[in-house]
Protein backbone atom coordinates (compact mmCIF):
# COMPACT_ATOMS: atom_id res chain seq x y z
CA UNK A 1 0.00 0.00 0.00
CA UNK A 2 2.80 2.37 0.93
CA UNK A 3 4.69 1.50 -2.28
CA UNK A 4 1.61 2.22 -4.36
CA UNK A 5 1.09 5.53 -2.58
CA UNK A 6 4.76 6.43 -3.09
CA UNK A 7 4.54 5.71 -6.83
CA UNK A 8 1.39 7.83 -7.09
CA UNK A 9 3.10 10.74 -5.34
CA UNK A 10 6.11 10.45 -7.66
CA UNK A 11 3.90 10.39 -10.73
CA UNK A 12 1.99 13.38 -9.43
CA UNK A 13 5.25 15.29 -8.92
CA UNK A 14 6.37 14.33 -12.43
CA UNK A 15 3.12 15.70 -13.85
CA UNK A 16 3.54 18.93 -11.89
CA UNK A 17 7.03 19.43 -13.29
CA UNK A 18 5.82 18.61 -16.81
CA UNK A 19 2.88 21.01 -16.65
CA UNK A 20 5.07 23.71 -15.09
CA UNK A 21 7.33 23.39 -18.12
CA UNK A 22 4.36 23.63 -20.47
CA UNK A 23 3.15 26.73 -18.60
CA UNK A 24 6.51 28.47 -18.99
CA UNK A 25 6.56 27.47 -22.67
CA UNK A 26 3.14 29.08 -23.09
CA UNK A 27 4.46 32.23 -21.39
CA UNK A 28 7.17 32.34 -24.07
CA UNK A 29 4.51 32.16 -26.76
CA UNK A 30 2.57 34.96 -25.05
CA UNK A 31 5.79 36.98 -25.08
CA UNK A 32 5.97 36.50 -28.84
CA UNK A 33 2.38 37.64 -29.21
CA UNK A 34 3.06 40.83 -27.28
CA UNK A 35 6.58 41.76 -28.36
CA UNK A 36 7.29 40.11 -31.73
CA UNK A 37 5.83 40.30 -35.23
CA UNK A 38 5.89 36.55 -35.74
CA UNK A 39 5.18 33.47 -33.65
CA UNK A 40 7.64 30.53 -33.57
CA UNK A 41 7.25 27.69 -36.07
CA UNK A 42 4.97 25.78 -36.64
CA UNK A 43 2.32 28.35 -35.60
CA UNK A 44 4.04 31.29 -37.32
CA UNK A 45 1.33 31.40 -39.99
CA UNK A 46 -1.49 32.20 -37.58
CA UNK A 47 -2.81 35.75 -38.24
CA UNK A 48 -2.11 37.12 -34.77
CA UNK A 49 -0.09 40.25 -35.62
CA UNK A 50 -2.85 42.33 -34.03
CA UNK A 51 -1.85 41.02 -30.62
CA UNK A 52 1.45 42.89 -30.55
CA UNK A 53 1.24 45.74 -28.01
CA UNK A 54 3.42 48.59 -29.23
CA UNK A 55 2.98 50.71 -26.13
CA UNK A 56 4.71 48.18 -23.85
CA UNK A 57 8.46 48.10 -23.28
CA UNK A 58 10.26 44.77 -22.97
CA UNK A 59 12.08 44.61 -19.61
CA UNK A 60 14.08 41.57 -20.75
CA UNK A 61 15.38 43.38 -23.86
CA UNK A 62 14.62 40.31 -25.95
CA UNK A 63 16.31 37.76 -23.65
CA UNK A 64 13.20 36.17 -22.09
CA UNK A 65 12.51 33.70 -24.95
CA UNK A 66 15.99 32.19 -24.51
CA UNK A 67 15.35 31.67 -20.80
CA UNK A 68 11.82 30.33 -21.35
CA UNK A 69 13.08 28.05 -24.14
CA UNK A 70 15.74 26.30 -22.04
CA UNK A 71 13.94 26.31 -18.69
CA UNK A 72 10.55 25.12 -20.00
CA UNK A 73 11.99 22.37 -22.20
CA UNK A 74 14.28 21.42 -19.34
CA UNK A 75 11.29 20.92 -17.04
CA UNK A 76 9.47 19.04 -19.80
CA UNK A 77 12.53 16.79 -20.14
CA UNK A 78 12.36 16.00 -16.42
CA UNK A 79 8.66 15.15 -16.71
CA UNK A 80 9.09 13.03 -19.83
CA UNK A 81 12.11 11.09 -18.54
CA UNK A 82 11.09 10.89 -14.90
CA UNK A 83 12.31 7.32 -14.59
CA UNK A 84 15.74 8.12 -16.06
CA UNK A 85 17.74 10.99 -14.59
CA UNK A 86 20.55 10.45 -17.07
CA UNK A 87 18.18 10.97 -20.00
CA UNK A 88 16.82 14.12 -18.33
CA UNK A 89 20.32 15.54 -17.83
CA UNK A 90 21.33 14.88 -21.43
CA UNK A 91 18.08 16.36 -22.74
CA UNK A 92 18.51 19.57 -20.69
CA UNK A 93 22.05 20.07 -22.00
CA UNK A 94 21.00 19.18 -25.56
CA UNK A 95 18.25 21.82 -25.52
CA UNK A 96 20.77 24.51 -24.54
CA UNK A 97 23.24 23.25 -27.18
CA UNK A 98 20.57 23.49 -29.90
CA UNK A 99 19.73 27.06 -28.89
CA UNK A 100 23.39 28.08 -28.76
CA UNK A 101 24.07 26.43 -32.12
CA UNK A 102 21.25 28.39 -33.71
CA UNK A 103 22.60 31.66 -32.26
CA UNK A 104 26.00 30.99 -33.85
CA UNK A 105 24.87 29.55 -37.18
CA UNK A 106 22.20 32.21 -37.76
CA UNK A 107 24.64 35.03 -36.85
CA UNK A 108 22.27 36.28 -34.15
CA UNK A 109 24.67 35.64 -31.27
CA UNK A 110 23.89 37.88 -28.32
CA UNK A 111 25.53 37.62 -24.92
CA UNK A 112 22.25 38.41 -23.13
CA UNK A 113 20.46 35.57 -24.95
CA UNK A 114 23.21 33.07 -24.17
CA UNK A 115 23.31 34.05 -20.50
CA UNK A 116 19.52 33.84 -20.29
CA UNK A 117 19.57 30.38 -21.89
CA UNK A 118 22.37 29.26 -19.58
CA UNK A 119 20.42 30.49 -16.56
CA UNK A 120 17.37 28.49 -17.68
CA UNK A 121 19.54 25.40 -18.15
CA UNK A 122 21.13 25.70 -14.71
CA UNK A 123 17.74 26.27 -13.11
CA UNK A 124 16.26 23.20 -14.81
CA UNK A 125 19.26 21.13 -13.68
CA UNK A 126 18.79 22.28 -10.09
CA UNK A 127 15.13 21.30 -10.26
CA UNK A 128 16.12 17.89 -11.63
CA UNK A 129 18.47 17.11 -8.76
CA UNK A 130 16.10 18.60 -6.21
CA UNK A 131 12.98 16.62 -7.08
CA UNK A 132 14.32 13.48 -8.73
CA UNK A 133 14.87 10.30 -6.78
CA UNK A 134 18.15 8.69 -7.92
CA UNK A 135 16.66 5.25 -7.21
CA UNK A 136 14.46 5.73 -10.29
CA UNK A 137 17.32 5.90 -12.77
CA UNK A 138 17.09 2.23 -13.76
CA UNK A 139 14.93 1.81 -16.86
CA UNK A 140 13.48 -1.46 -18.03
CA UNK A 141 14.78 -2.61 -21.41
CA UNK A 142 11.25 -2.61 -22.79
CA UNK A 143 11.00 1.15 -22.20
CA UNK A 144 14.36 2.17 -23.64
CA UNK A 145 12.95 2.38 -27.14
CA UNK A 146 10.13 4.63 -25.92
CA UNK A 147 12.60 6.84 -24.05
CA UNK A 148 14.71 7.19 -27.19
CA UNK A 149 11.68 8.12 -29.29
CA UNK A 150 10.59 10.72 -26.74
CA UNK A 151 14.13 12.14 -26.71
CA UNK A 152 14.23 12.44 -30.51
CA UNK A 153 10.80 14.08 -30.53
CA UNK A 154 11.87 16.59 -27.89
CA UNK A 155 15.00 17.49 -29.81
CA UNK A 156 12.97 18.06 -32.98
CA UNK A 157 10.60 20.33 -31.09
CA UNK A 158 13.57 22.19 -29.60
CA UNK A 159 15.14 22.65 -33.02
CA UNK A 160 11.88 23.90 -34.53
CA UNK A 161 11.42 26.51 -31.78
CA UNK A 162 15.08 27.59 -31.97
CA UNK A 163 15.24 28.01 -35.74
CA UNK A 164 11.71 29.17 -36.48
CA UNK A 165 11.52 32.35 -34.43
CA UNK A 166 11.52 35.95 -35.56
CA UNK A 167 14.37 38.36 -34.99
CA UNK A 168 14.16 40.62 -31.96
CA UNK A 169 12.75 44.02 -32.81
CA UNK A 170 12.27 45.93 -29.56
CA UNK A 171 8.99 47.76 -29.18
CA UNK A 172 10.33 50.37 -26.78
CA UNK A 173 10.11 53.84 -28.27
CA UNK A 174 13.00 55.61 -26.54
CA UNK A 175 15.14 57.28 -29.18
CA UNK A 176 12.78 56.41 -32.04
CA UNK A 177 12.44 59.22 -34.57
CA UNK A 178 10.27 57.56 -37.23
CA UNK A 179 7.39 55.08 -37.11
CA UNK A 180 5.51 53.23 -39.83
CA UNK A 181 1.74 53.19 -40.17
CA UNK A 182 1.49 50.36 -37.63
CA UNK A 183 3.44 52.21 -34.99
CA UNK A 184 6.59 50.11 -35.42
CA UNK A 185 9.85 51.99 -35.10
CA UNK A 186 11.66 52.05 -38.45
CA UNK A 187 14.38 54.57 -37.65
CA UNK A 188 16.08 54.95 -34.29
CA UNK A 189 18.53 57.48 -32.97
CA UNK A 190 22.13 56.29 -32.86
CA UNK A 191 25.03 57.61 -30.80
CA UNK A 192 28.33 58.44 -32.47
CA UNK A 193 31.51 60.45 -32.06
CA UNK A 194 32.22 63.50 -34.23
CA UNK A 195 34.87 63.42 -36.96
CA UNK A 196 36.83 66.65 -37.37
CA UNK A 197 38.58 68.33 -40.28
CA UNK A 198 41.41 70.56 -39.01
CA UNK A 199 41.20 74.20 -40.05
CA UNK A 200 44.48 74.05 -41.98
CA UNK A 201 43.08 71.17 -44.07
CA UNK A 202 39.75 72.97 -44.59
CA UNK A 203 41.53 76.10 -45.82
CA UNK A 204 43.64 74.24 -48.36
CA UNK A 205 40.94 71.97 -49.80
CA UNK A 206 39.33 74.15 -52.49
CA UNK A 207 40.30 72.89 -55.94
CA UNK A 208 38.94 71.98 -59.37
CA UNK A 209 38.52 68.31 -60.25
CA UNK A 210 37.01 66.18 -62.96
CA UNK A 211 33.20 66.13 -63.40
CA UNK A 212 31.43 63.68 -61.10
CA UNK A 213 28.02 62.09 -60.80
CA UNK A 214 25.31 64.11 -59.10
CA UNK A 215 24.33 62.74 -55.71
CA UNK A 216 22.11 65.63 -54.66
CA UNK A 217 21.55 69.25 -55.64
CA UNK A 218 20.43 71.95 -53.23
CA UNK A 219 21.17 75.18 -55.18
CA UNK A 220 21.48 75.97 -58.91
CA UNK A 221 22.87 79.30 -60.15
CA UNK A 222 22.80 80.43 -63.81
CA UNK A 223 25.69 82.66 -64.87
CA UNK A 224 26.25 83.49 -68.54
CA UNK A 225 26.14 80.13 -70.37
CA UNK A 226 26.97 78.09 -67.30
CA UNK A 227 25.07 76.40 -64.52
CA UNK A 228 26.66 76.17 -61.09
CA UNK A 229 24.93 73.43 -59.06
CA UNK A 230 25.71 73.00 -55.38
CA UNK A 231 26.09 69.51 -53.93
CA UNK A 232 25.55 70.09 -50.23
CA UNK A 233 28.73 70.02 -48.13
CA UNK A 234 30.82 68.75 -51.04
CA UNK A 235 31.17 71.50 -53.64
CA UNK A 236 29.81 72.87 -56.92
CA UNK A 237 29.19 71.19 -60.29
CA UNK A 238 30.08 73.37 -63.29
CA UNK A 239 27.85 72.71 -66.33
CA UNK A 240 28.09 74.15 -69.83
CA UNK A 241 24.53 75.17 -70.70
CA UNK A 242 25.23 76.67 -74.12
CA UNK A 243 22.76 74.17 -75.57
CA UNK A 244 20.04 73.98 -72.88
CA UNK A 245 18.68 70.72 -74.27
CA UNK A 246 22.14 69.10 -73.99
CA UNK A 247 23.96 70.44 -70.90
CA UNK A 248 27.52 69.16 -70.41
CA UNK A 249 29.18 68.75 -67.01
CA UNK A 250 32.73 70.12 -67.36
CA UNK A 251 34.17 70.30 -63.84
CA UNK A 252 33.57 70.01 -60.13
CA UNK A 253 34.82 72.57 -57.60
CA UNK A 254 35.62 70.84 -54.32
CA UNK A 255 34.52 73.10 -51.43
CA UNK A 256 34.06 71.29 -48.10
CA UNK A 257 30.99 72.46 -46.22
CA UNK A 258 29.48 74.41 -49.12
CA UNK A 259 25.72 75.02 -48.99
CA UNK A 260 25.21 78.40 -50.71
CA UNK A 261 26.69 80.30 -53.68
CA UNK A 262 26.38 83.58 -55.52
CA UNK A 263 28.23 85.08 -58.51
CA UNK A 264 28.91 88.71 -59.36
CA UNK A 265 31.46 90.29 -61.72
CA UNK A 266 33.22 86.97 -62.39
CA UNK A 267 33.54 86.31 -58.66
CA UNK A 268 31.88 83.25 -57.15
CA UNK A 269 31.13 83.53 -53.44
CA UNK A 270 30.63 80.31 -51.51
CA UNK A 271 30.50 79.31 -47.87
CA UNK A 272 32.89 76.63 -46.62
CA UNK A 273 31.61 75.74 -43.15
CA UNK A 274 32.58 78.83 -41.13
CA UNK A 275 34.52 80.63 -43.92
CA UNK A 276 33.50 82.68 -46.97
CA UNK A 277 35.49 81.76 -50.08
CA UNK A 278 35.82 83.91 -53.20
CA UNK A 279 36.75 82.26 -56.52
CA UNK A 280 37.64 83.78 -59.86
CA UNK A 281 35.43 82.22 -62.60
CA UNK A 282 36.52 84.50 -65.45
CA UNK A 283 38.42 81.55 -66.91
CA UNK A 284 36.02 78.63 -66.61
CA UNK A 285 38.85 76.18 -67.24
CA UNK A 286 40.98 77.53 -64.43
CA UNK A 287 38.73 78.52 -61.53
CA UNK A 288 40.81 79.44 -58.49
CA UNK A 289 40.42 80.74 -54.96
CA UNK A 290 41.40 84.39 -54.71
CA UNK A 291 40.22 85.34 -51.23
CA UNK A 292 38.92 83.86 -47.99
CA UNK A 293 37.29 85.46 -44.99
CA UNK A 294 37.72 83.20 -42.00
CA UNK A 295 35.23 82.49 -39.22
CA UNK A 296 32.42 84.75 -40.39
CA UNK A 297 29.65 82.11 -40.24
CA UNK A 298 28.41 80.45 -37.02
CA UNK A 299 30.06 77.16 -36.05
CA UNK A 300 27.50 74.40 -36.74
CA UNK A 301 28.56 70.97 -35.49
CA UNK A 302 25.50 69.33 -37.08
CA UNK A 303 25.81 70.74 -40.60
CA UNK A 304 26.99 67.41 -42.00
CA UNK A 305 25.28 65.10 -39.47
CA UNK A 306 22.01 63.17 -40.18
CA UNK A 307 19.03 63.84 -37.93
CA UNK A 308 19.09 60.34 -36.43
CA UNK A 309 22.67 60.69 -35.15
CA UNK A 310 23.34 62.00 -31.66
CA UNK A 311 26.90 63.23 -31.15
CA UNK A 312 28.30 62.09 -27.82
CA UNK A 313 30.67 64.12 -25.69
CA UNK A 314 31.54 67.79 -25.91
CA UNK A 315 32.18 69.39 -29.30
CA UNK A 316 35.78 70.61 -29.45
CA UNK A 317 35.67 73.42 -31.98
CA UNK A 318 39.41 73.99 -31.50
CA UNK A 319 40.05 70.70 -33.34
CA UNK A 320 38.36 71.91 -36.53
CA UNK A 321 34.94 71.64 -38.15
CA UNK A 322 32.73 68.55 -37.76
CA UNK A 323 32.53 66.81 -41.15
CA UNK A 324 31.04 63.44 -40.16
CA UNK A 325 30.66 60.85 -37.43
CA UNK A 326 31.89 57.40 -36.45
CA UNK A 327 30.19 54.78 -34.28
Amino acid sequence: MELKQDIMQRNQLARRVLFSGLGILVSGLVYYLVFRDQLPWPIEFLPLEWARIHSLSDPSMGAYPSFAFTFSLGLISIGLFWSNRAFSSVAIIAVFTIGLGHEVLASTFAVADVLAGLFGTVLATLVLYKVHDSSLTVVRASRKRLEQLKFIALMLVSASFATGTSAYDPVYNDGCIQFDENGTCIEREISASPVYMPYEVLRSSVKMSEPREFESVSRIYLYQNYLFANERNAGIHVIDNTIPTSPVSIAFIEIPGNTELSIRDDNLYADSYIDLVTLDVSNINNISEIAREETIFPYNSRQNIPNNVRLVGDIESSRGVVVGYQR
